[in-house]
C-alpha cells in the first residue's frame, strides 16, 4: 500500500517513522521546501521516505491512502480529488492507535486538554503504570505506537483537527471537558467544530467510559451520542442519584463507579485552583478507574506541576505579581483566568484573529479589570470595543511594546495578566513563544532564557 503523508510536523514525522517500521511505501508533502530538506538532511525520516514539496494533487492520485497532519488544511479542489479518487483519508491519531496494542485515554474539550492529559500521565506514572503522554500535547500517538505494550496506557490528547479525519479510533476512555467558541478560522461554523469533537465517543461501546462535563450544557447534551457508560462530573450539583458521576459536595469530592463510592477530601490537595478543578476531577475518575488507590492520587495531585504559560506566576516586582496565561487562545480559556484572580488587572488582550465574537467578553469584564492593553491583528477591533463600553484601554501593534506599557501603568498590589484570547500566529510562531518573550520582557535578568531567535 502507497502512503501520502501531509505535514512534515511532529506528527507526520512520526506517521512516517511508523510506516517506514512497517515496510510501507512512504512520501512524506510539505509545501516548505526548506523544512523538508533539513528533515531529510538531518536524518529525522528513514532513507526509504520520499520527500516532495510540489504537486500535491498529482501525489494524491499516486497513493493509496492519505496521512493528514493536525492543523493541515486541505483546500477544495484538494478534498475533491480525495474524493473523486476514493482515496483512503486518516488522521496521524488514527493511523497510530490503529498499530498500537496499547490501551487509549483521549482527552478534548475547548480548554484544559494539555494539563488534563499531563495529569492523569503524571498519576498513572505515579503508580508505576507505563503510560505515555501522546497527540496533540507533542510527541505524537505514531511515535509510539510499536513500542507500547498490551498493559502500557497512551494518555492521548485530541483536538478537533485531530478527530475531524478519524474513522476508527477507539479509546477506552474518553473524556469531553468542556465547549466554546474556538477555531472558527478553520471550521466553518460551530456545528462543525462541535460535530468534530464528537467523533472522540463514535467506536465506543458499553465496555467503554466517557467522562461528561455535567455543567457544560453543550457537553452534557451530546449523551445521546454515546454508547459508552457515562461518567458525569460537576462542581455545580449533586449527582448522587446517578450511578456514574462525581461531584463536589461541602469541599470532598465524591466519585460514585457503579455500587462503590469514592471520596476525596480537597483539602488534601494543596496545588488546587478553582480554574484546575475539572481537570483534576477528570483526573481522579480516570486514575480510578485504573484501580488507583486514594493515597497515591492525593500524592500524585500534590507533586504535579502545571505545564508552563497557563496562569503562571513569572515574578514579583515591586508588589506587582506578573502571570503568563499565554496558552489561553480563545475567549472561554481567558474568562477561566479571570475567575481564579481577584486583584486587580492589567490585563493584556490581542493575537491573531480567530473569528471570536469579543463584544459580550468586553461588555461584561470583571470589575477588576482596571486596563486593557490591547496589542497585534485583533488588538484594534478590542480596543474599539473596549472604548464603546468605557474601559480604560490603549492599543499598541507591537506586542513588546504593549507589555512594557502594562508593565509601566502596573502599581503595588497590581496584577499584570497576559492572557489574549487570540493565538499568537500573527508575530510569534506559538503561544510559547509569546509567553516566553512575556517572562523576559517582564521579568528582565530572572529569566534565563535567551530570546536572540524570537
Amino acid at each position: 500500500m502507497r502512503y501520502l503523508v501531509i505535514g512534515a510536523g511532529a506528527s507526520g514525522l512520526g506517521a512516517c517513522d511508523l510506516l517506514a517500521k512497517l515496510k510501507e511505501d512512504v512520501t512524506l508533502y510539505d509545501k516548505n521546501k526548506k523544512k523538508l530538506l533539513s528533515i531529510s538532511n538531518s536524518g529525522l525520516v528513514d532513507e526509504k521516505v520520499q520527500i516532495c514539496f510540489k504537486g500535491i494533487n498529482k501525489q494524491i492520485k499516486a497513493n493509496d491512502c492519505i496521512v493528514l497532519s493536525p492543523g493541515v488544511v486541505l483546500n477544495k479542489k484538494t478534498n475533491n480529488i480525495i474524493k473523486k479518487q476514493q482515496k483512503t483519508l486518516i488522521g496521524e491519531i488514527e493511523l497510530g492507535a490503529m498499530h498500537t496494542k496499547a490501551r487509549v485515554i483521549a482527552i478534548t474539550g475547548t480548554n484544559g486538554k494539555t494539563t488534563t492529559t499531563s495529569l492523569i500521565n503524571h498519576i498513572l506514572c505515579t503508580a508505576n503504570k507505563r503510560a505515555y503522554a501522546v497527540g496533540n500535547i507533542g510527541k505524537s500517538v505514531s511515535s509510539v505506537a510499536l513500542e507500547a505494550e498490551k498493559t502500557d496506557i497512551l494518555v492521548c490528547e485530541v483536538s478537533s483537527f485531530q478527530l475531524q479525519n478519524t474513522v476508527c479510533f477507539h479509546p477506552h476512555i474518553s473524556a469531553f471537558l468542556n465547549f466554546a467558541p474556538d477555531h472558527l478560522d478553520v471550521h466553518s461554523n460551530m456545528h462543525e467544530y462541535l460535530n468534530a469533537k464528537k467523533k472522540i465517543f463514535t467506536n465506543q461501546t458499553s465496555r467503554d467510559y466517557a467522562i461528561l462535563n455535567y455543567d457544560d450544557a453543550v457537553v452534557r447534551n451530546c449523551d445521546k451520542d454515546v454508547k459508552a457508560k457515562i461518567i458525569y462530573i460537576s462542581q455545580k450539583d449533586c449527582l448522587n442519584t446517578m450511578h456514574y458521576a462525581a461531584w463536589v459536595q461541602n469541599n470532598v469530592m465524591h466519585i460514585k463507579l457503579g455500587e462503590i463510592m469514592h471520596t476525596i477530601d480537597l483539602c488534601d490537595i494543596i496545588n488546587i485552583k478553582l480554574h484546575n478543578l475539572y481537570n483534576i476531577m477528570v483526573a481522579c475518575v480516570v486514575a480510578l478507574l485504573n484501580k488507583i488507590d486514594n493515597k497515591t492520587i492525593i500524592q500524585s495531585l500534590n507533586s504535579f506541576v502545571l505545564p508552563q504559560h497557563r496562569c503562571q506566576l513569572v515574578c514579583q516586582i515591586n508588589g506587582i505579581k506578573f502571570v503568563d496565561d499565554s496558552k489561553a487562545t480563545n475567549i472561554h480559556a481567558t474568562l477561566f483566568a479571570l475567575q481564579s484572580l481577584c486583584a486587580p488587572l492589567i490585563l493584556l488582550l490581542g493575537g491573531s484573529d480567530k473569528k471570536e465574537n469579543f463584544e459580550n467578553f468586553i461588555a461584561q469584564l470583571p470589575h477588576n479589570v482596571k486596563q486593557v492593553v490591547c496589542f497585534g491583528q485583533k488588538g484594534k477591533s478590542i480596543y474599539k470595543l473596549c472604548n464603546k463600553y468605557k474601559i480604560p484601554s490603549c492599543y499598541f501593534k507591537k506586542f513588546c511594546v504593549a507589555v512594557q506599557q502594562a508593565k509601566s501603568c502596573a502599581k503595588s498590589g497590581d496584577v499584570v495578566l497576559l492572557s489574549p484570547a487570540c493565538a499568537s500566529f500573527d508575530q510569534f510562531n506559538n503561544y510559547a513563544e509569546r509567553g516566553d518573550l512575556f517572562k523576559y520582557l517582564v521579568c528582565g535578568d530572572c529569566f534565563e532564557k535567551s530570546i536572540k531567535n524570537i
